[in-house]
This record gives structure tokens, C-alpha cells and sequence, in this order.
């Protein structure tokens, strides 16, 4: 019976908690709606949004659909199978191929005149970037996104290129111009509902967070990821392992060894499923780390290899940077001095090239280390002081847009949102309470009615006989 109850409870506060996002859903262009009656539409859509998180089922269900006539469909709907197929390219990591579908996406927009198309268009260009490291032309077409789409009052493709360019500027060093824009992502995807998005940027917030070297925070928001996660019938792989990459580095900082290379194999496990190569990369530039912390240097050197070459085959310029810094300094250790001060060079120049500014921070601690490990202290005094004047810096942009201003205000929303959840929780719990003591008199009536009744039964045969 508990076990019936919970579950009832939890159909309750699903379906509920639904409803109360919904009945506070702002109004939003939607240039869909005019083919969402049409199942293919439908289909479509639902492939673009999940391709990312289940590729395999995304494929099956793209090569199960009737696409031959799509050209003499509606507008909408050829723009939705355009988008179908560009999510599978991405989650495919083919980021050539999805760029000229985006492309695709510019000709439809020039051809028909349709702003929306054309900040569909900027929105997943932004992505494509971002995916790859380049955050600069990210955080440039995602600004072009969020300003066409707030024109035409088109909310989901605003605040998805808000996610992407809170990515970008949070590894610009940008952190208070990321939150400002995790923040008002965040506030759209919790109205509509959209779990999938919410736990997306909880996530990104973590890996800001872990940036900024904030790991009681970075905790904080990998624990909002992990109880939204909990709310989805069916977690994203490809998320989960995200979260457990967190884990294991908030494991780290608690000095639990063992306990964070098992979280990274789960997170490996994870990736593995999820077929997202971008994924698995990280986790091998973060069991790099590990080995290299715990002067492993053969196996750190051979897990940032993998991480390279799967990096390198994305095109994720960041990652290549990040596991070069970690393959230098492992061959320094190995007394390949020369060659392992080329690979920080290597990624320094890639860090500027890219202007990737919170991965300048790791360089400058890459080139520390490597000229103290070989007793240069001059040197490497000099690249301890870029890194001081680096922090310093982006503590001033911080204090310049308001940073912590921000993150207070983002804490109150989460807190108000818990507060929601937690009394709607309590409110349909005691509604469900109340409904099963109303059957509990329902059920004390009937059999007390049933009684009666025979009583009554027994009553009459007893006066016919005596009669």
C-alpha cells in the first residue's frame, strides 16, 4: 500500500507541478504551432530536442519517418526536419556536416524573410561553435540569436542561445555575464517545464563554478542537478554522465582518492552509452588530472593521448588544450623537459589563439609547475605572477558586473522553487491522505450497510417461519 501511495504521490506532483508550470508559462511566439497537430511535425521536433541525449533512438526514429514529399509541406515543417537532422549531425559529433544544414537553415531565412528562421539559424551556429571550443564566434552568434529572437518575442530560442553563450563567456572568463544569462535561461525552461534544459544548466553552472575554483558552490549546484535529474522519468545519459565527472572532481577537493576515480569510470560508462564523444574526452582529461596528481605520469600521459586524439576529432579546441597542458607536464616529470615544455606552448598558443581565459589560469599553473619541477624559479615566478594578475583581473569584472549580486539572486529563485515544489508536495500528499481516510469510511459504510442489510434479511425469513 506505501509502496502504491508513493507512487501515487509522485504521478500527483508530477502531473501537478506540470500544471502549476504551465498556468505561469509567458506568452511566446511560437512558429510551430500551426503544425503541431501534424504527427510528423511532432516527431520531428521531439528527434531535435532528444538527438543529443539518445542518438540511437533519434537515428531509428529519423529513418522510420516519410520524409520524400517534406518540400511540399508547410514552412514549419521543413524547418523541423532541418532541425532534425542538424541535432543528429551535432550529437553525432559531424560538426562539418551540421554546419551546412545550418547553413541551409540561412537560405530558408533569406528566401521566406522570416526572422525566426534566421535566429534559429544564429542559435545553432552559436552551438555548432560552442561545441568546439571556438567560444569567441559562439558567444558573437549567440548575442545575434538572443537579440533576434527577443525582437519577435520568440522566448525558447532567447533562452536557449543563452545557455549557449553562458557556456561561451563563463570560458571567456566572463562569469557574471554567464549567471546573468544562466539565470534568465533558467527562469523560462523552470516556467515551461522544460527539466531537460533546467538540469542543462545547472550542470554548465557547476563547471563555472569549478572554474572559478568555488567548489562548495560548484557542490551546491551539482546537488540541483542531481534532484532534477531524480524528477525525469528517463535521466539523459549523456547528463548523468556530466554529473558524475562533477562528482568526482568535488571528490577531489575532499581528497576521497578511491571514490573519485570510481565516479570518473561511471562517468566513462555513462559517455560510453551515450555515444557522446565530447563527453568522453572530458573524462579523459580529468582521469589524465587524477593520474597526474597522484604521479602516475605513464598512465596520465596515456589517457591525455586518448583525450587529444577523440578532442582533436571534434574539433574541441578546448579539451586539446586542457590534456596538452596535462601530457607536458606528466613528460616533464619523465625528465622530457624539452618536449613537455613544446606541449604547454602548444596549448597556451591554442588558449590565446581561442581566447579561452579561464583555461589561461591552468596554463599559467601548467608553466608554474614545469619550471619548478626543474628548478627555474625565476621563470616560474614570472608565470605565477601572470596567473595573480590574471585572478585579479577577473575579480574585477566580477565586481564590475555584479557577480555575487547575481548568484544571491539566483540562489533565491532555486530556494523559491524548492519552496514550491515542497508545498505542492505537502499539499497533494495531504489531499491524498484525506481521499484515503474518505475511503476508508466509504469501505466502514459499505460493509456496516452490508450488515444491516443481512440483519434485516435475517430478520424477515425469521418472521415468515414463525407466521
Amino acid at each position: 500500500m506505501k509502496i502504491i501511495l508513493k507512487y501515487i504521490i509522485f504521478i500527483y506532483l508530477t502531473i501537478a507541478s506540470i500544471n502549476v508550470l504551465s498556468n505561469e508559462a509567458p506568452d511566446t511566439f511560437d512558429p510551430f504551432a500551426q503544425v503541431s497537430a501534424n504527427p510528423l511535425a511532432t516527431q520531428l521536433l521531439n528527434i531535435a530536442q532528444q538527438a543529443r541525449n539518445d542518438l540511437s533512438t533519434a537515428q531509428q526514429q529519423y529513418k522510420s519517418l516519410d520524409t520524400s514529399e517534406i518540400e511540399q509541406l508547410e514552412l514549419p515543417l521543413q524547418i523541423a526536419h532541418l532541425l532534425a537532422k542538424i541535432a543528429i549531425k551535432q550529437a553525432s559529433n559531424d560538426y562539418l556536416s551540421a554546419n551546412a544544414l545550418i547553413k541551409t537553415l540561412k537560405l530558408f531565412a533569406n528566401r521566406h524573410d522570416e526572422q525566426w528562421i534566421l535566429s534559429i539559424y544564429y542559435e545553432r551556429l552559436a552551438l555548432n561553435n560552442m561545441r568546439q571550443g571556438k567560444y569567441l564566434q559562439a558567444a558573437q552568434y549567440s548575442t545575434q540569436a538572443i537579440d533576434l529572437a527577443a525582437s519577435i518575442n520568440y522566448l525558447f530560442i532567447e533562452a536557449s542561445a543563452r545557455i549557449t553563450r553562458g557556456v561561451s563567456y563563463s570560458k571567456l572568463s566572463k562569469s557574471g555575464e554567464a549567471l546573468q544569462d544562466y539565470i534568465k535561461a533558467h527562469n523560462f525552461f523552470q516556467q515551461v517545464g522544460n527539466l531537460d534544459k533546467v538540469v542543462t544548466i545547472y550542470t554548465n553552472q557547476v563547471t563555472l563554478y569549478l572554474d572559478r575554483f568555488e567548489y562548495a558552490q560548484a557542490l551546491i549546484m551539482s546537488d540541483n542537478a542531481i534532484s532534477t535529474l531524480s524528477l525525469m522519468p528517463q535521466a539523459p545519459t549523456s547528463l548523468v554522465a556530466a554529473n558524475y565527472i562533477n562528482r568526482a572532481i568535488a571528490l577531489a577537493y575532499l581528497g576521497k582518492k578511491d571514490e573519485e576515480l570510481t565516479a570518473y569510470l561511471k562517468a566513462q560508462e555513462y559517455a560510453l552509452q551515450a555515444n557522446d564523444l565530447e563527453i568522453q574526452a572530458s573524462v579523459y582529461a580529468n582521469i589524465s588530472d587524477y593520474f597526474l596528481r597522484y604521479q602516475n605520469y605513464q598512465l596520465a600521459i596515456e589517457r591525455a593521448k586518448r583525450c587529444i586524439e577523440i578532442a582533436e576529432q571534434i574539433n574541441q579546441l578546448n579539451l586539446v588544450a586542457i590534456c596538452l597542458l596535462n601530457q607536458g607536464l606528466a613528460t616533464i616529470h619523465l625528465n622530457d623537459i624539452q618536449h613537455g615544455i613544446d606541449m604547454i606552448e602548444r596549448a597556451h598558443q591554442l588558449t590565446k589563439q581561442e581566447g579561452m581565459k579561464s583555461t589561461l589560469l591552468d596554463v599559467y599553473t601548467a608553466y608554474t609547475e614545469a619550471y619548478t619541477t626543474i628548478n627555474d624559479h625565476e621563470t616560474a615566478n614570472k608565470w605565477l605572477t601572470k596567473r595573480y594578475e590574471a585572478v585579479l583581473i577577473k575579480a574585477k569584472h566580477d565586481r564590475e558586473h555584479d557577480f555575487s549580486e547575481q548568484e544571491k539572486n539566483f540562489k533565491a529563485i532555486i530556494q523559491e522553487r524548492e519552496n514550491l515544489h515542497q508545498s505542492l508536495k505537502s499539499t497533494m500528499t495531504n489531499k491524498l491522505l484525506s481521499q484515503q481516510s474518505v475511503m476508508h469510511w466509504l469501505w466502514f459504510s459499505l460493509i456496516l450497510i452490508s450488515l444491516l442489510l443481512l440483519a434485516a434479511v435475517w430478520m424477515i425469513i425469521r418472521i415468515k417461519r414463525s407466521a
